[in-house]
């Protein structure tokens, strides 16, 4: 898919003085299903949240900031042949029939969990391909006790959309309507397909072909200038939001503006935390977020340059931002 991404509307989450996260926003058309109580708040997605804190504490501050002696140009992979690798890992979550369809072997799940053990379940089996089956509902929390390869059939997919969408006459036609056009290069207005791995591509597919379920990728491929990977969070209609670290001398001008002291990850790298969500049709469409660390909770990492906050202080600052939104 190539053309130029939609300019993004006038969002973004500030840190002011008082402590509170505000959001400046403009009415949206067409709607958003997300937006920044995906990561942030009550209401996040816990699945969301532990990667993406896994990808700021673990992969920046512990193995970059700390452990890495230079920078890594975009789009290197930072796997197990790097000199210092990141942690990658894929969670397929609540998709149906998964071992009927798209893995060989017996999916053992264990449980019930808590999210520190998923955490620490991650960490065990670093390096290893394929993603965790992960299953969560009023029972409780239940994770695979390894990832399994996955088996994807696109063939499906490319038939389905044809009927509809004649354009489509291949499995790259496909990655470029369920992802948008800077998903591998920051800023990128075509989709490098060849350059996005078979682990993303086939934990992406997952829940589009089951109809239902949600993917969740933390990747290794170093995105802008932030020297780690992005996390991924994929729905039935293709990717619906992704946090990165980036520079923040290269966000959009409406980002830029509302860049305050507090909302650095790294003030000596000029590195800040973006949160971009997706609607469910055109991915080139989108609305961002600046996530501030005091966002993230991210005390025990013991290395983020801001002093993070209790969770708990953005009940009221999205009660704040929901009056905000009908303006």
């Amino acid at each position: 898919m190539t053309g130029e991404l939609t300019p993004e509307p006038a969002i973004a989450l500030v840190h002011p003085s008082s402590s509170a996260a505000l959001i400046v926003r403009r009415p949206l058309a067409p709607a958003r299903e997300y937006g920044v109580e995906l990561l942030v708040g009550p209401a996040a997605d816990p699945f969301f949240q532990t990667l993406v804190r896994m990808n700021v504490g673990t992969n920046y501050f512990q193995r970059t900031k700390t452990g890495a002696r230079h920078h890594y140009a975009e789009g290197a992979e930072r796997n197990a042949h790097c000199d210092v690798p990141l942690l990658g890992t894929a969670l397929l979550v609540n998709c149906p029939d998964i071992e009927v369809h798209h893995v060989q072997d017996h999916v053992d799940l264990q449980g019930p969990l808590t999210f520190a053990d998923l955490e620490q379940r991650l960490l065990e089996h670093e390096g290893s391909d394929g993603a965790h089956i992960v299953y969560a509902g009023e029972m409780g929390l239940y994770a695979s006790s390894n990832p399994h390869k996955l088996f994807v059939d696109p063939r499906p997919i490319v038939a389905g959309l044809r009927d509809s969408q004649p354009e489509i006459r291949n499995f790259a036609d496909v990655l470029g309507r369920y992802l948008p056009p800077d998903f591998v290069h920051f800023g990128a207005t075509s989709l490098q397909f060849r350059e996005i791995g078979c682990r993303t591509s086939s934990t992406m597919m997952v829940p589009i072909l089951a109809g239902q379920g949600m993917a969740y990728l933390l990747k290794q491929t170093v995105f802008d200038h932030g020297d780690v990977g992005k996390v991924v969070v994929a729905d039935k209609n293709g990717i619906a939001a992704e946090f990165f670290l980036a520079k923040a001398d290269e966000l959009s001008p409406k980002l830029r503006t509302v860049v305050r002291p507090d909302s650095y990850f790294d003030r000596q790298e000029g590195i800040v935390g973006v949160l971009r969500t997706y609607s469910s049709g055109d991915k080139r469409s989108r609305c961002e977020y600046l996530i501030p660390p005091s966002a993230l909770n991210l005390e025990r990492y013991g290395n983020a340059s801001t002093a993070p906050q209790a969770p708990s202080r953005f009940a009221g600052a999205l009660s704040a931002l929901a009056s905000l939104a009908r303006f």
